[in-house]
């Protein structure tokens, strides 16, 4: 066969196949998709009603510790109250400054003596 420049060029038509197995994909991808979104549905709605029981149960406990506390409240405002005396002092400290002959270092008061110095008490 020859080339023929001035012969008209004819092309083919594009055939377009669609296999059984491509549609499949779709179908299974879907279903998939479906089957995860109801399990989270499920799951969800599961949970929430898990969570309303037990806050029931909490809100049960909860009124009856406060309905106990409001009872010992009642017996601890209608006791009579007992006035309790102030304390009574331990002793007079008498402070007194310091002699000419004393010197207070570090809390310790020391008194001059002819061999150095000597501890008589604390200042």
């Amino acid at each position: 066969m020859k080339y023929d420049p001035n012969s008209p060029i004819q092309f083919s038509e594009k055939k377009h196949f669609r296999s059984e197995q491509s549609l499949q994909w779709y179908h299974i991808a879907a279903g998939v998709f479906v089957a995860l979104m109801g399990y989270a549905i499920i799951t969800g709605l599961y949970k929430r009603y898990e969570d309303r029981k037990q806050a029931e149960q909490i809100m049960a406990e909860l009124d009856k510790f406060n309905e106990a506390f409001a009872r010992e409240m009642e017996k601890i405002q209608s006791a009579p109250v007992r006035r309790m005396s102030p304390p009574k002092p331990l002793g007079t400290i008498s402070v007194r400054g310091l002699a000419d002959d004393e010197r207070c270092m570090s809390g310790v008061r020391l008194k001059r003596t002819e061999s150095g110095w000597e501890q008589i008490g604390s200042c």
